[in-house]
């Protein structure tokens, strides 16, 4: 693998199949192709001079620049490091990414009997969650869930607390944040406009479930409870 300036001169030879920059373009990282070997990943600065080897299959810069998270390929970890080089903790998930402002991490491992899990930026768990897969809202205030049963589940990632609940799975927010995207099946998808913001959210999925909430009264969310009666 080689390294070019935009004028095309060659700056410096890689080792490495595919490379991925920073946010801030300053760093690369380097990986081989074969998720399963025991090649390890390499850190770079624009200069070419490398900097630390890392465990992992592929990596993830925090959009702040400070850290990137990888997969472990022998078992299901992900990694967390400085961009010095230095591992900071090791996170239970196979899957992992960073909240807009980068005092989040999400973890996840696409399986029923693994939790999502919360982490603060430093690789504390601060909360477990049902679900196969997550995901940030585009501002990093909500956190998207997807349930096995083909729910999916919005939280406050601050708080913790469960928002709303939805049909469909693999819920998707637009960047305005003014839509969202849920899969019902493999050809079905529902888009549910939310023209005023998280008010829209709670009164969808609380009419959603109203009918689940009459048989079993004492589920109510507390965020539907105030509407229970219009």
């Amino acid at each position: 693998m080689r390294l070019y300036d935009l004028s095309g001169n060659l700056i410096h030879q890689l080792e490495g199949a595919s490379a991925s920059f920073s946010p801030d373009g300053q760093y690369l990282v380097t990986f081989p192709y074969d998720y399963v070997s025991d090649e390890p990943m390499r850190l770079y600065d624009l200069s070419g001079n490398l900097i630390h080897r890392l465990e992992g299959r592929y990596a993830s810069f925090s959009p702040d620049n400070q850290y990137l998270v990888t997969p472990r390929s022998s078992n299901d970890e992900s990694l967390l490091y400085d961009l010095s080089g230095n591992l900071i903790q090791q996170l239970e998930g196979t899957s992992a990414s960073f909240s807009p402002d980068s005092q989040y991490l999400v973890t996840y491992s696409y399986s029923s009997d693994e939790p999502v899990r919360l982490y603060d930026r430093s690789g504390t768990l601060i909360q477990q969650l049902e679900g196969r897969s997550a995901s940030f809202s585009p501002d990093g205030d909500w956190l998207l869930i997807s349930l096995e049963e083909g729910i999916s589940q919005i939280y406050d990632t601050h708080t913790g607390s469960l928002l709303a609940e939805f049909p469909g799975s693999d819920p998707v927010l637009s960047n305005d944040e003014s839509l969202l995207l849920t899969k019902l099946d493999d050809i079905s998808y529902r888009l549910w406009r939310v023209d005023n913001g998280l008010d829209d959210l709670l009164a969808w999925g609380c009419n959603w479930l109203e009918s689940y909430f009459t048989n079993y009264p004492e589920e109510r969310l507390e965020v539907c409870k105030a509407g229970a009666g219009n």
